[in-house]
């Protein structure tokens, strides 16, 4: 039986390896070390957070990594505090799933040492946006299927790897289409402007991504070319998605109301003298 090799946290406490009770204290410390794998760095893959991102223009490896520590949790209770007060502060039920999704996202974003598939946790209540009372509207519809689209598109590098191009494509194909994304052409009901310049462009940008990626060689001396600009653009996507979910969690009064908003009957109209 290969031996566990001993974690930094207990080298520190200087036990006695032949004592009956370390066997236990390894274990625990074991727990600790991988759950909490600060001896990792700030990031160990390419995964599409702020981090990585930054390392890209940036390196971060030249800093120590308890400074490295001490930012990423100022920069994921800085990101996690606003969804926290606003849900705090006006209590609604409704407003929870929004509220769950940018937090995770705040965790994904900034948070120490983050793996690839953590995308999953905000994409989780993100989703149950569908089931809201306001779920089947072209834009709350355009937004969870725009997000779902990205995350898996980011997942890419890490699918091909594992030999599952196809189920890649079929699903979010099948996922794209159930969703009427990306581009809504035959719905009655629209997202609003922005929305639909925003996310046309990111779906341009990945698809042109895909056939780069497949047909072009990267530039000599930086192999990891197509992953990193996955990552840069995954990146600006979830930093966009969390800034979609924290908007969903502010008052109505003070949402900008768009001119589809107006066309579709959801701006307030004060009733007529007749009524009156």
């Amino acid at each position: 039986m290969k031996e566990l090799e001993e974690p930094p946290l207990l080298s520190a406490l200087k036990l006695n390896p032949k004592a009956y009770y370390y066997p236990t204290i390894l274990q625990l410390a074991q727990i600790v070390h991988r759950v909490f794998p600060f001896q990792r760095g700030v990031f160990e893959d390419k995964v599409a957070n702020f981090w990585c991102s930054a390392h890209t223009f940036h390196k971060l490896h030249k800093y120590p990594t308890g400074l490295l520590q001490q930012v990423s949790l100022a920069a994921t209770l800085g990101a996690v505090i606003p969804p926290s007060l606003l849900i705090g502060v006006s209590p609604d039920w409704r407003k929870l799933p929004s509220a769950l999704a940018a937090s995770a996202w705040g965790f994904f974003l900034f948070s120490f040492q983050v793996h690839e598939k953590s995308v999953l946790l905000p994409l989780l209540p993100m989703t149950l946006l569908l089931a809201d009372r306001n779920g089947t509207e072209a834009e709350t519809r355009a937004w969870v299927g725009w997000a779902n689209t990205l995350a898996s598109w980011t997942l890419f590098p890490l699918l091909k790897r594992d030999g599952l191009r196809m189920p890649y494509t079929v699903l979010t194909l099948l996922w794209t289409w159930l969703l009427g994304q990306p581009a809504v052409l035959f719905a009655t009901d629209m997202p609003s402007g922005p929305t639909q310049l925003l996310h046309g462009l990111f779906y341009a940008t990945m698809l042109a991504w895909h056939i780069g990626e497949q047909f072009l060689e990267p530039p000599e001396g930086k192999p990891d070319f197509w992953v990193v600009i996955n990552v840069l653009i995954g990146a600006a996507g979830f930093g966009i998605c969390y800034l979609w979910c924290l908007w969903q969690l502010l008052p109505e009064s003070l949402r900008v109301k768009y001119p589809e908003d107006l066309s579709h009957g959801k701006a307030i109209r004060k009733p007529s003298k007749k009524a009156q």
